[in-house]
């Protein structure tokens, strides 16, 4: 919060955001963190880090999307997880924007393995993108008829994440020539703070595809109510669901 006003009763401010690397601080004489200590002590260091690498191998890392070896699934109440069955679990999509690695749900394969996220924004099945849309096409390697499609979104507008402002579904037969299939608009920038999943797409179809191409519009900028006005507002995703 160096430079910037706080946020009140418990909704947070603007944050003044720094981008660091590894950095090496004397915390009993430098509180603070004002003075890096890397190049006095390189060995230090290195054996820090190194110590950092082991634990991420067992308990993974957010922060560059690495999943643990020995991770569970965290145990919170009041929050339902659901699994889901359809056709394009496993059919890893391609995405035209990179997911956020603070929120990755462990890489592209989270959007299509049929575990579907809660309200909980921390459980791991949601992938965030911070100021950019969500454009995700999916191979489903052969001809499938398709009666369904739909995704999964989340509002948390206290933590910054907002619905799309629209949503649209394309089809193809060669993943080169699309042809949009399902359109819709949202009032995403009207203040609401109940958290909500809002499930998106149509049902009742009739079509055959092998490709099929979701675009999911981020506001942008959190709007002018919002504490974080003037900072990019989040989008959260989970599951597409092909039947």
């Amino acid at each position: 919060y160096e430079g910037v006003e706080p946020g009140m009763d418990g909704t947070p401010g603007n944050y003044n955001f720094k981008t660091c690397g590894i950095e090496l601080y004397n915390l009993k004489e430098d509180i603070s963190e004002t003075r890096i200590l890397n190049e006095q002590y390189p060995q230090i260091v290195e054996g820090l880090s190194q110590l950092a690498d082991s634990f991420r191998i067992i308990l993974g890392d957010r922060l560059n999307g690495q999943l643990g070896t020995n991770n569970r699934e965290p145990g919170r109440l009041g929050f339902k997880k659901e699994q889901i069955e359809h056709l394009a679990i496993g059919k890893i999509p391609s995405l035209e924007n990179k997911y956020n690695n603070k929120y990755s749900a462990g890489g592209e394969k989270a959007l299509t393995d049929g575990k579907a996220g809660s309200l909980d924004l921390f459980d791991d099945r949601w992938m965030g993108f911070q100021g950019d849309d969500v454009i995700a096409t999916l191979n489903m390697d052969k001809e499938s008829d398709i009666s369904e499609i739909k995704c999964n979104f989340l509002r948390n507008q206290n933590s910054w994440v907002f619905l799309p402002k629209s949503m649209t579904i394309e089809i193809s037969m060669d993943g080169a020539n699309f042809n949009e299939i399902f359109s819709e608009k949202f009032d995403s920038e009207i203040e609401n703070k109940e958290a909500k999943i809002l499930t998106v797409g149509k049902t009742g179809l009739d079509f055959k595809a092998q490709y099929i191409r979701i675009t999911a519009k981020n506001i942008g900028p959190c709007p002018a109510w919002h504490p974080g006005f003037g900072n990019d507002a989040w989008l959260f995703v989970d599951e597409i669901v092909v039947r």
